[in-house]
């Protein structure tokens, strides 16, 4: 008799704990839509990352998707009701929310629990292509310390990376731009020494540097 009141209260314990309640991490809703280039064109195969609902335990990234063949995309199983953040986040197709990708918003509740977005992409970046070298050796510098600002404006930081000399750096396109560019070890690179290297990058463009580092005394 003892044993069958245990097992009533643990089946009444799991009956209860499964009763969705308000904000628990429970599938509620979804975001859907299409993205576009700058250029009105389905964006195909391009990374999209959303942002949960400030506020609650779950705020920050959550699992991205990539749109199909035709620019389309899903966010499904959202967890909470809220406003959620939308955005490209693409190195490689030169989408960078530190450099020119854009936030959108959008909300989903008890009564809306799908909302539709579409969203056009902003011109893509510029990359730098970096070819970093010991001045003295010649042997090849893996990583890279580089700072961004635009001209004219140089008490605003684009952004300051420390990175893989081998991946491209994303900047601003079509933007006259001072950079800063050194390695952890090494003392800034003599081009960018004072102000900072001038430079402008069409978008979609690669611009490649070659960059010999004296080593740090």
């Amino acid at each position: 008799m003892k044993t069958a009141h245990i097992l009533l209260s643990a089946f009444l314990l799991m009956a209860a704990s499964a009763i969705p309640q308000d904000n628990v991490l429970q599938p509620k809703g979804a975001i859907f839509g299409v993205v576009v280039d700058e250029n009105n064109q389905p964006a195909k195969g391009l990374g999209i990352t959303v942002a949960g609902p400030s506020g609650v335990a779950l705020g920050g990234r959550l699992p991205g998707v990539i749109t199909d063949q035709n620019g389309h995309y899903q966010l499904g199983n959202l967890p909470v009701w809220g406003k959620y953040t939308v955005y490209a986040e693409d190195w490689d197709a030169g989408y960078s929310l530190f450099v020119n990708s854009k936030f959108h918003e959008v909300t989903i509740s008890p009564t809306h629990p799908e909302a539709e977005l579409n969203f056009r992409l902003p011109p893509k970046a510029g990359f730098l292509d970096f070819h970093l070298t010991n001045r003295k050796t010649g042997e090849k510098i893996g990583d890279l310390v580089i700072n961004v600002r635009v001209a004219g404006k140089e008490y605003e930081k684009v952004h300051g990376i420390s990175q893989s000399s081998a991946t491209p750096v994303l900047v601003p396109p079509d933007e006259d731009l001072l950079i800063h560019v050194t390695s952890h070890g090494y003392q800034e690179w003599n081009q960018s020494l004072g102000k900072g290297l001038r430079i402008r990058v069409k978008s979609g463009n690669h611009l490649k540097l070659d960059v010999q580092l004296e080593p740090a005394s």
